[in-house]
Parts: structure tokens; sequence; C-alpha cells
């Protein structure tokens, strides 16, 4: 996969001039270039993405920061109707890929102070998930995992 090297905070700004497109977001996910992907992230419309759709882009990320902005960075995927099923269902997954994109999506859930769907009784019951298993898991997931955990322990000071 090649990239233009450009910016997240760049891309973001292309992304709120672009605006919401589904048929657009599919097409620049199917592109060969890293910086259109992040784009088709950012403006698919969370109320098209469905779960079957999601499986098919977990199952075509590659490591690295792709795998970060797909369910984070204020990407359409945590703003869809099915992202707390697939955390839920992705933070106990056999796939390394599927647990690291499950952690980062609860990481934006926490984010969202809006949203009183998931209150802090949701949220502990991963922070002990956490400490069983944060030791034996992959780095990639342990950084998810951490990453989780220190916007929780933020919200809980404040």
């Amino acid at each position: 996969m090649s990239s233009y090297g450009i910016g997240l905070t760049q891309l973001r700004k292309l992304a709120k001039i672009i605006g919401r497109n589904h048929t657009l977001a599919q097409m620049l996910w199917r592109s060969d270039i890293y910086d259109a992907k992040v784009i088709g992230l950012l403006i698919d419309e969370p109320k098209k993405l469905t779960v079957e759709m999601a499986e098919r882009q977990v199952e075509e990320l590659e490591s690295g920061m792709l795998a970060h902005v797909f369910p984070s960075c204020d990407a359409t995927l945590a703003k869809a109707e099915c992202a707390v099923e697939l955390a839920v269902r992705w933070t106990e997954s056999g796939d390394a890929m599927r647990r690291r994109c499950g952690f980062l999506l609860l990481y934006e859930f926490s984010k969202d102070k809006k949203n009183k769907t998931l209150d802090d009784v949701f949220f502990l019951g991963y922070i002990a998930h956490i400490q069983a298993e944060l030791q034996n898991e992959e780095n990639w997931v342990r950084d998810a995992m951490s990453t989780a955990l220190m916007v929780w322990v933020s919200a809980i000071r404040s």
C-alpha cells in the first residue's frame, strides 16, 4: 500500500470538506492508497455501515496506523448502530486484529460524553478483563487495551 504522507489532521480537514458519502467511502476503501482509505473511513455514513461491512474491512486491515484509524480517531465505525455489538464480540475474539479493534472501539465510546447508554459498569467489566489478559496479549492489542484504560482512568479522576 502506498501513501502520500498526508497527516491525519489534514485528512480530517479534507473529509470534512467532502462530507458524508457512503458510495465514495467504499470506493476509497478499495484503493491501494493509505490516505484514500483513511478518508473513506472518515466520510462513510454510520447508518449505512453493517456488521458484514465492518467484518470485511477488519479482514482487510494490515498492522499499523490503518488498524488504529479504523475503529477510533473519530472514524465512522464507532458511530454505527452495530459498533457496540462489534466491540463486545471483537474483544473476545481469537483474532488479535479484532481484539485490537474491539478495545479501540471501547476507547472511542468512552470519549463520547453525550452517550449515556454505556455506563461505568459496562467499562469496569473491561478493566477487569484487561487486568487479567494484558500480560498475555500481543503488543498491538496491549497498546489498544492500555489506550482504553488510560482514558477510563482519566475520566474517573475528572
